[in-house]
């Protein structure tokens, strides 16, 4: 069984499903569901609610990877 790094893992969420991002140790840390993640990216993506692809809203998501701070691979939460 292959093993997979944190590094590879990457968490596309919501931007309003997470906590307001806070800067710590010069990396844009954010929590969702409960889990703390270091922000990699973002992007707007149409909303699949019906009939909003016609008006042009977009939503704001983040595109996140597990916080590491142990140098072990292993997840802070």
């Amino acid at each position: 069984m292959a093993t997979r790094s944190l590094e590879s893992i990457v968490v596309h969420a919501r931007a309003q499903h997470c906590s307001p991002p806070v800067v710590d140790r010069g990396q844009q840390v954010v929590r969702f569901e409960g889990t703390s993640y270091v922000m990699v990216g973002i992007y707007f993506a149409r909303s699949h609610a019906l009939g909003s692809s016609q008006n042009g809203h977009r939503e704001l998501y983040y595109i996140l990877r597990p916080l590491s701070r142990n140098g072990e691979g292993e997840p802070v939460g």
